[in-house]
């Protein structure tokens, strides 16, 4: 993973943008998610899961979790009404 460039340098416009990924993506990572829990109540959802970035080879490069708020609008879209992207804290 020596090869995905760090923010070193600004990149802009699309071809910038190729570039700067460029290693990122022929690393071929794919995200997962393991959803711990879903609370729906009509078109209002609290979600939680733990995710990760792995290689096809299942090397995580990334992981963590998240909680949020979101909506179902009428168009089918989901919007994030709220969100925790470290995750919930756990208290004892």
């Amino acid at each position: 993973m020596d090869d995905v460039p760090r923010c070193r340098s600004r990149a802009t416009g699309i071809a910038g943008a190729r570039a700067a990924f460029s290693g990122f993506v022929d690393l071929r990572p794919e995200f997962k998610r393991d959803v711990l829990s879903d609370v729906i109540i009509d078109d209002i959802a609290l979600m939680r899961a733990n995710w990760g970035v792995v290689t096809p080879d299942e090397a995580i490069m990334m992981k963590g979790g998240f909680a949020d708020i979101g909506e179902t609008l009428e168009t089918g879209l989901d919007r994030c009404l709220a969100d925790r992207p470290n995750g919930p804290t756990t208290r004892a």
